[in-house]
């Protein structure tokens, strides 16, 4: 299979995934979601976590781009 069309293969499957996604969370069962979400309590985030994430993903850009 050549690049060409193993990229147009995977962009068909992910089409695919998002509709059937698209479809499966529309309607009747995302009110059902959203309101069991706001039964649920909030989610408190760690400031540390939300410090270290942008750093961590900047580490890992600049690893890729040295491997290169």
């Amino acid at each position: 299979m050549g690049k060409s069309k193993a990229i147009t293969l995977f962009c068909i499957i992910a089409a695919g995934i998002h509709f059937s996604n698209w479809m499966g969370y529309s309607g009747k069962q995302r009110k059902e979601m959203n309101a069991k979400y706001l039964k649920q309590k909030k989610i408190t985030y760690n400031l540390l976590v939300l410090a270290v994430i942008p750093v961590i993903c900047i580490l890992f850009g600049l690893l890729l781009l040295q491997s290169m």
